[in-house]
């Protein structure tokens, strides 16, 4: 018979296993909507009808059609970059389990 330690060690384990394989998993169908889906929007509505988490979909939709559609140049670097900082400061991010990884 195990100790109860090895039991508890053997399942959190098993139990990590699964859940960083069915977050791989997510997050490889679309990195978006994973990532949206890990940040509640604790802070409600901003004004009637806003939402940040609709608000940085809809933005992430026009920064890459937009990238995607124009010629090399510094300015699309530039945007580009603005988007990555978009991505990275949007507040409903900061909501994500900073310890998935």
């Amino acid at each position: 018979m195990q100790e109860p330690e090895n039991i508890d060690k053997e399942f959190l384990e098993k139990t990590e296993k699964a859940f960083r394989e069915l977050f791989d998993a997510a997050q490889k169908r679309n990195e978006l909507h994973f990532a949206m889906a890990l940040m509640p929007e604790m802070r409600g509505a901003q004004d009637a009808g806003w939402n940040t988490a609709e608000e940085s979909r809809h933005a992430f939709n026009e920064y890459i059609e937009f990238i995607e559609k124009q010629p090399p140049s510094s300015i699309k670097s530039r945007i580009a970059l603005s988007f990555y900082c978009h991505i990275a400061e949007a507040s409903g991010l900061y909501e994500v389990p900073k310890k998935h990884a």
